[in-house]
């Protein structure tokens, strides 16, 4: 497997989010949600753009598995029409 197919959450952490929909950087990843039972990335979260770094965790914003179109080398890219905080 070449080292293009896969990467750590340790480097997914490190990448920073562009929403293709409108070209905005929007931050890096701060946490993900796993299915347990498989092993399953299921969504990953991140601060709203212009967020300190002590921001609530009700203001963080939750992109869904399937709205990640691209994991690059240095950017995920995600299709968001709209971005609206998400209650933990």
């Amino acid at each position: 497997m070449s080292k293009n197919q896969y990467c750590t959450t340790k480097e997914l952490l490190k990448k920073e989010i562009i929403n293709k929909y409108d070209g905005k950087r929007l931050g890096c990843p701060k946490y993900f949600a796993v299915d347990l039972s498989c092993g399953k990335l299921l969504s990953m979260s991140f601060n709203p753009p212009g967020a300190g770094m002590f921001s609530k965790c009700e203001d963080l914003i939750t992109v869904a598995w399937c709205d990640i179109e691209k994991i690059g080398e240095d950017v995920i890219i995600v299709c968001l029409p709209s971005l609206k905080p998400e209650k933990c």
